[in-house]
C-alpha cells in the first residue's frame, strides 16, 4: 500500500486536480485518473480490503491501510474501494441484507460500479436525535428520513429514523 500510495496514487493528485479545476463547480464526472487507479489498485489486490469476508484482512490488519489511505482523501479511498459512506453500507448489506439486497445493491457495490449515500433529514430539527416526544403522546418515532442526490448512478439508500423514547 506505501508503494501503491508513492507511486501512483500521490503523482496522480495534479491529474486530479487540474480535472477539477476545468470541469469547475458543476462537473460531477469521474476524473480519468480515479478509474485508472481503480484499476491499478485492483490489480494490486489492494481492493474492498475494508470488508473481512472479502478481503480476509480482520479489523486490526485493515487500520493501518485505511491510516495510509488518508494521505490522499480525495484519491485513495475511492481508488481502493474503500470510501464512505460506501464501506459502511456494504458492511450493513453484507451483514443484515437478504440475498435479493445483496444481488442488487452488495455486488454493484462491492465491483464498484455504483456509488451509495446516506442521509437523514427530520423536519424543523438542526440535529440527528429527535426530540423527546411530549408527555402523553405514543412515543413513535417524531423523525423521518429522505434521500438527497448523490450524483452518481443509482445505489442504496439507507435510512437512518430514530425513534422517541
Amino acid at each position: 500500500m506505501v508503494t501503491f500510495m508513492r507511486d501512483t496514487v500521490l503523482p496522480s493528485e495534479t491529474e486530479y486536480r487540474s480535472h477539477r479545476r476545468a470541469s469547475g463547480p458543476d462537473g460531477h464526472d469521474v476524473p480519468p485518473v480515479v478509474e485508472r487507479l481503480r484499476a491499478e489498485a485492483r490489480a494490486r489486490g489492494l481492493w474492498n480490503l475494508f470488508l473481512p469476508a472479502e478481503s480476509g484482512l480482520t479489523q486490526l490488519e485493515y487500520a493501518p491501510i485505511a491510516e495510509l489511505s488518508g494521505w490522499s482523501l480525495e484519491l485513495a479511498p475511492e481508488a481502493i474501494n474503500c470510501a464512505a459512506p460506501d464501506t459502511g453500507n456494504m458492511e450493513l448489506v453484507h451483514l443484515l441484507g437478504t440475498e435479493e439486497h445483496k444481488g442488487q445493491w452488495l455486488e454493484p457495490l462491492l465491483e464498484g460500479e455504483i456509488r451509495s449515500a446516506f442521509a437523514m433529514t427530520e423536519p424543523d430539527v438542526a440535529t440527528a436525535t429527535p426530540p423527546p416526544s411530549p408527555p402523553g403522546s405514543s412515543g413513535r418515532a417524531t423523525s423521518w428520513s429522505s434521500p438527497a442526490g448523490s450524483g452518481g448512478p443509482a445505489a442504496p439508500w439507507i435510512p437512518g429514523a430514530p425513534s422517541s423514547s
